[in-house]
């Protein structure tokens, strides 16, 4: 590795008309680069430990498959805890729903009840005012006449 990194910091390029042998040596490069070991690189992230393999690709440890396994189980449990939640709070939505209905209806019906009691009152007041009237009018009659009561 030492090699590489001093023939390419003396500037002698791999490719370059100057030497002669470029094809080979950037073959012989390469190769050397391949028959050099694997470096053990890993990550911990958040406790999970993952490995680089010498694809390239990154590979999670198996033992903290485990964590995972319990984390899914409880997650699946409050899934299913919360689709009942909301099972039963679609439930109490709609009986609310009807009961608001009965409300707006109880509420529409007592307001037309209250209405048709104004005009039943003002009916019955006009009637009142009438026979008030009358009985005025028969009081002045009867005092014309001179008749006591």
């Amino acid at each position: 590795m030492a090699s590489l990194i001093r023939r390419f910091s003396s500037g002698a390029s791999i490719g370059s008309n100057n030497n002669t042998h470029g094809k080979a040596d950037k073959k012989k490069l390469r190769k050397r680069a391949l028959s050099m070991p694997a470096l053990d690189c890993s990550l911990q992230l958040d406790g999970n430990h993952m490995v680089l393999t010498n694809s390239g690709e990154w590979k999670l440890d198996r033992s903290t498959v485990g964590n995972f396994e319990r984390e899914k189980t409880i997650l699946n449990q409050r899934i299913i805890d919360l689709e009942e939640d909301k099972k039963y709070l679609i439930h109490q939505y709609k009986k609310t729903q009807e009961e608001k209905m009965m409300l707006e209806f109880r509420n529409k019906l007592l307001v037309e009840m209250l209405a048709c009691s104004q005009l039943d009152c003002e009916k019955n007041n006009e009637i009142y005012q009438k026979e008030v009237l009358c009985s005025e009018a028969l009081r002045w009659e009867v005092a014309r006449l001179g008749v006591q009561y």
